[in-house]
């Protein structure tokens, strides 16, 4: 029969039509999720990201910036911080090859666990290489940081670097204080009537500011003196 024959094929008589069309839904819901997922894994992957070599420098600023991109780049990749270990110890090099090298076989005849988190990785590596009292050295020279003939750019590099370097617990508002306090006090009184609620709301301000005062402007919030009446 034609007619019957088009009836079937239409569908509509199967009883089983609005769940094969549900499951169609999901399958294609989940091809869509699936292709999501490979957009983004090949976004990153396009990303030529790789955990930089360390030699073994005993200079402690190039250890700890050294751990700065390295914590940046395991994030990035989303690799667990449990098990990056040998991710990371794949680029070591000359002096640090050889520590990790001897620290492993020493682990290994003293019955010890293996080295297997990054937090235990940079705790070890701090101990061979940092100095025992690193940490007050550093918190003093954050303490004594000051602006003086540096621009505002200069010496704000140089306070993010040291806040990345040394572990400071201090406030967002405190750090203000503390960036604010090191810069010049023509530059630290006009700054100061502003209010700066964040780091880099102060940073932006201050070189605003320096950036007025080059152009022989007068500083903002001040007043003339001596008017003639």
């Amino acid at each position: 029969n034609q007619d019957g024959s088009e009836e079937e094929d239409d569908g509509d008589e199967n009883p089983f039509a609005p769940l094969q069309r549900t499951q169609q839904n999901r399958n294609n819901k989940n091809d869509s999720d699936s292709d999501d997922d490979t957009t983004n894994n090949s976004w990153k992957s396009s990303f030529k990201t790789e955990i930089p070599e360390f030699k073994g420098s005993s200079i402690p600023e190039e250890l700890m910036d050294w751990f700065v991109t390295v914590e940046e780049i395991l994030e990035f990749k989303e690799i667990p911080l449990d098990r990056c270990v040998p991710f990371i110890a794949i680029r070591f090099h000359d002096r640090a090859a050889a520590w990790w090298s001897q620290t492993k076989t020493t682990r290994s005849r003293l019955g010890k666990s293996k080295i297997s988190t990054w937090a235990k990785l940079k705790k070890e590596m701090q101990k061979k290489i940092l100095p025992y009292n690193y940490d007050q050295l550093m918190f003093q020279k954050l303490q004594s940081l000051r602006q003086g003939s540096r621009t505002v750019d200069e010496y704000a590099t140089e306070f993010f670097k040291m806040i990345n370097r040394v572990e400071v617990r201090d406030s967002e508002k405190q750090l203000v204080m503390r960036f604010i306090g090191g810069l010049r006090q023509q530059i630290q009184f006009t700054l100061n009537l502003f209010q700066p609620q964040s780091l880099s709301e102060a940073h932006q301000q201050a070189i605003t500011i320096e950036n007025q005062s080059r152009m022989g402007s007068q500083p903002w919030g001040s007043t003339r003196q001596n008017r003639p009446t």
